[in-house]
């Protein structure tokens, strides 16, 4: 890619999937066991769209990445098990801060160009978590206020 990145873009997907920042590619969504496998289908896509002789920046691979956030690792941690799930894909478990931290890692590594974020274990409020994140809220203009994405 030349020139300046584009800030990495931020989906959730509660009730829909949707964009709460902006970005003019078009977004193709996969989901990835870890970071690896989610560089390796960047990487895929943008040399099938070169292979087609497509823009490579026309397009964003946007990486599922379930969240569980607390204030603390080890409260995280224990949400976590005590929810009883085993995650098989890529997600993270921690802080805003981490996570504020893994996200400005994933763009800086090109390992997407973008998230959707989605509650693990139903424990996280989304639209709490885009706020933190972004200053934005993820209640999509026309829904009933006090709509929470989990």
């Amino acid at each position: 890619m030349s020139g300046t990145r584009p800030a990495l873009r931020v989906f959730v997907d509660g009730s829909d999937w949707h964009e709460v920042t902006e970005g003019a590619a078009a977004p193709v969504r996969v989901r990835a066991a870890d970071l690896q496998q989610a560089q390796a289908l960047r990487a895929l896509y943008r040399a099938q769209a070169a292979r087609e002789g497509k823009d490579p920046d026309g397009i964003a691979v946007i990486v599922d990445l379930p969240v569980l956030l607390a204030s603390g690792n080890r409260e995280a941690l224990a949400a976590l098990a005590a929810s009883g799930e085993e995650p098989s894909t890529l997600n993270y478990v921690g802080t805003v801060g981490g996570l504020q931290g893994l996200l400005a890692d994933m763009r800086a590594v090109e390992v997407a160009d973008g998230v959707t974020l989605s509650a693990l274990a139903g424990h996280n409020d989304l639209d709490a978590v885009i706020a933190a994140l972004t200053g934005k809220q993820a209640v999509p203009a026309g829904s009933p206020a006090g709509t929470a994405w989990r």
